[in-house]
């Protein structure tokens, strides 16, 4: 991509670098139920707050049926909340309180769709072309926007092709040229990369990013897969039955997880149930069926007596020949080794408890043999044992 395409295609980024430090979205207390059949009442999106800056981009992170994508409709203008509040770009464009109830056109936003939404009987070029003209856009700026944001998403050769004359990669293209053409400072995508194979997936990822980066917009972006989110995110919300379990960046969700939840979602995790007995030099001590040990707490407000979960990355310890001197260290034995080119896997018990460890393959365990496994205080996380 040119930088004279580049020019082009963001007409709106003088505006854009005006909102660069501003609030571009602003969600308050945002409530939306459904009914099941039987007559219940879930909560799909439950109190939910977020904020998001001017060329952010954002990630909702979470299983089928936590409400990322409910929560990313309601935004959108698509599903009506039952109480809370959303503003864009300084202005409310839903209120419970005030009757206030924007309708999707009107919200001034881009939206990727996971089915891609394109109509079949229309070209590339008249399905990237349609939200202008629904704008009511002057026909002779048309043409040069859309070929500027077919250019951008790399496909201008395919203007005059139909939807059925294209695989999932360029339709996914398309759509997104879709929702740039506008010049929306805020475009919104529902897994947008999950019907296109694993390879075509991984460069669409590449290219979406840099595109984010160098036209500026703020995105928020609804995704199952954990790797999607930690390469792109500048934050991570992730969500657990209609809330936000935990908001961060990737590496702070990733490394100090706030629930057994967000520990178990994001990665891979050990785990060992333990009590709080104390504090010392800004660690807690804790109790647990392996011996006393030493952790962070990652809420406030655990104390003496407080049930737990220490939890730690399977990276984020080290197995050795000799006792370390000092730090958490448990003598165990190796029930499996598996190298794996990188790293190798080592599968051990320590007692009667198993976990999986992730060293350097500078000192391999065979099978059978005993090691030291130890791990860094501030590597080991004490965690509320339940979860409300």
């Amino acid at each position: 991509m040119t930088t004279a395409d580049l020019s082009r295609t963001s007409a709106g980024s003088a505006a854009r670098a005006d909102l660069r430090q501003s609030v571009v979205l602003r969600v308050r207390a945002l409530t939306k139920h459904f009914r099941r059949e039987d007559r219940s009442i879930v909560p799909a999106v439950d109190e939910v707050s977020l904020d998001m800056s001017a060329g952010e981009f954002v990630v909702l992170l979470g299983p089928s049926g936590c409400g990322k994508t409910t929560l990313l409709r309601c935004i959108a203008g698509l599903e009506k909340p039952d109480s809370g509040s959303i503003e864009m770009y300084d202005r409310k464009v839903y209120s419970s309180a005030e009757n206030i109830n924007t309708m999707p056109e009107g919200r001034h936003v881009g939206m990727v769709f996971q089915s891609y939404a394109l109509w079949p009987h229309m070209s590339a070029f008249d399905n990237v072309a349609y939200p202008l003209r629904a704008r009511k856009v002057a026909s002779g700026e048309i043409a040069g926007r859309v070929h500027d944001a077919l250019r951008t998403v790399g496909i201008p050769e395919l203007a005059k092709q139909f939807p059925g004359q294209m695989s999932g990669g360029q339709q996914q293209r398309v759509a997104l040229a879709r929702a740039i053409v506008s010049n929306n400072n805020l475009v919104l995508f529902d897994e947008p990369l999950s019907n296109v194979d694993a390879k075509v997936r991984e460069q669409l990822r590449i290219e979406l990013l840099e595109m984010q980066q160098k036209l500026n917009f703020a995105a928020l972006y609804v995704t199952h897969d954990q790797t999607e989110a930690m390469a792109l995110a500048n934050r991570v919300a992730v969500m657990r039955k209609g809330k936000i379990a935990q908001l961060g960046s990737p590496r702070d969700v990733y490394d100090q997880p706030n629930s057994r939840y967000v520990s178990n979602f994001i990665g891979t995790s050990n785990e060992i149930p333990g009590q709080v007995v104390g504090e010392e030099d800004g660690f807690l001590v804790i109790d647990s069926p392996i011996g006393t040990t030493r952790a962070i707490g990652a809420v406030p407000g655990l104390r003496a007596g407080s049930k737990v979960s220490l939890v730690f990355r399977p990276e984020r310890c080290a197995l050795s020949a000799n006792e370390p001197a000092s730090g958490n260290r448990w003598l165990c034995t190796i029930d499996a080794a598996l190298f794996l080119g990188s790293h190798t896997e080592h599968v051990i018990h320590v007692g009667e408890r198993a976990f999986l460890i992730w060293s350097s393959n500078d000192m391999p365990f065979k099978r059978g043999e005993t090691a030291w496994l130890s791990v860094a205080s501030e590597h080991l996380r004490a965690v509320p044992a339940e979860e409300g």
